[in-house]
């Protein structure tokens, strides 16, 4: 899908006459390596062109697999230097594409306003399927090159004239014409250098709040909220609501988990104390990493939380069952933060909220912690719910699920209420101009 090139440099070895043999008593150790070494040397000289040939073959080849496997070596060659607008060389670097979270999503939200500029390099240090992400997101990267570079330090940037940062707690210092930084959370140990080398895009007012408490009021940037590459959905109609209560996120124990399991508990509760309440079901919905021995052993906690009840855990789910989850589900629960200690750990809340955002934009309606970026999306939007402790999300969730069922008619509106209101959000946030592209 990706242009592939790679610099190559043709060995070229010098037409010298043929050394000639010494002299000398093969018997003797010393005159034995002169030897070898003599005729180490014939060798290369007469089967020379044969090696230029075969490292010609070589390249050939390794540069037609590397266009199929959609990676490009960078030599450090790329020319910045035109001063055409719609020939700059622009890198988005991030060391977890294949993550697919929030982040990923942020970066590559911009993607179709930088191709209007010039060619976008997707960079990483290890490989990365494209054509996943693709899927994942519903975004075309087909003029996207991927860009493969060990160990990518500062040294690298110099070559872009637009980079950005996209990778989670970076130091990485720029030395781009253009440098921005997609800050998901701030980290408190930051240098001066990093401070004053880029333009930070806060994704929340959660976000630059910490920011300015971390690194000083000083730095430059603004927020931009990670809406892009919802505009997808902006045209989808609500449809009817059913009793299904959903929450997705990545499945992980720690920092700011999505806490799937004090969700499941609660619902649990919910129906254990209201019989007469059938039909209901709870879907848990979000990535997995296999390889995570704690991660395995946080979704198993689940999956036999969930046992004997009608609670669905669906790990990986591809994007058209998720899309299908967010039109058929009445209710969104996000719990991330919940029993974390803001001041202390201000890192364990949700920074944003993205799935809360694509939950809304369906006509779900939220039901969120009440501290960081879901509660911040809940009050920009004029709908949804907010709870404290999680004594007090099971009396929120319980009054909406009853409503649910005796005032249909009324929670239908409500959802439908909720979804423009989120439509005018996403259109409004993704007009919104990166003060420093107005210069390029």
């Amino acid at each position: 899908m990706q242009e592939c090139h790679r610099a190559t440099h043709d060995l070229e070895l010098p037409s010298t006459p043929l050394i000639e043999e010494p002299v000398i008593n093969s018997s003797d150790l010393f005159g034995m390596i002169i030897t070898w070494n003599w005729q180490i040397k014939r060798i290369i000289q007469k089967t020379g062109n044969s090696i230029n040939k075969r490292i010609k073959a070589l390249r050939k080849k390794t540069l037609s697999y590397s266009k199929n496997k959609q990676i490009i070596d960078f030599d450090c060659d790329v020319d910045r230097s035109s001063g055409s607008d719609k020939s700059k060389v622009i890198g988005i670097y991030n060391d977890s594409w294949e993550f697919k979270g929030g982040g990923e999503c942020h970066a590559l939200s911009f993607v179709s306003a930088l191709e209007k500029k010039g060619t976008v390099y997707l960079i990483a240090e290890t490989d990365f399927n494209v054509n996943e992400i693709e899927n994942h997101f519903q975004i075309d990267l087909s003029r996207c090159r991927k860009l493969i570079i060990n160990n990518f330090d500062t040294s690298h940037t110099k070559h872009f004239n637009i980079f950005i940062n996209a990778c989670h707690k970076s130091n990485l210092n720029s030395l781009a014409e253009t440098s921005l930084y997609i800050v998901n959370f701030p980290h408190r140990r930051i240098s001066k250098a990093l401070v004053t080398s880029y333009f930070f895009l806060f994704n929340s007012e959660y976000t630059k709040k910490w920011a300015y408490k971390f690194w000083g009021k000083h730095v430059k940037g603004d927020i931009f909220y990670p809406v892009r590459m919802l505009q997808y959905k902006i045209n989808d109609h609500t449809c009817k609501k059913q009793k299904y209560v959903l929450s997705v996120g990545r499945f992980f124990n720690g920092g700011h988990c999505k806490n799937q399991l004090i969700i499941a508990q609660v619902f649990k509760k919910i129906m254990s104390n209201n019989p007469s309440m059938t039909g209901w079901k709870l879907v848990l919905a979000g990535g997995l990493d296999t390889k995570s021995m704690p991660h395995a052993l946080y979704f198993e906690k689940i999956t036999t939380e969930a046992k004997g009840w009608n609670i669905e855990v669906a790990p990986n789910v591809d994007r058209k069952k998720l899309d299908n989850l967010f039109q058929q589900s009445a209710f969104y629960v996000h719990a991330a933060g919940l029993g974390q200690n803001e001041d202390l750990h201000p890192e364990n809340f949700e920074h944003f909220g993205i799935t809360v955002l694509e939950a809304t934009l369906s006509g779900c309606i939220p039901i969120v912690y009440n501290v960081a970026g879901p509660a911040e999306i809940v009050g920009r939007l004029g709908g949804g719910y907010t709870y404290d402790s999680e004594s007090s999300m099971y009396q929120v969730l319980l009054n909406m699920m009853q409503k649910f069922d005796t005032d249909n008619e009324e929670l239908q509106t409500e959802s439908s209420t909720i979804a423009e209101n989120s439509r005018s959000f996403v259109r409004q946030e993704s007009q919104k101009e990166i003060p420093v592209f107005q210069s390029l």
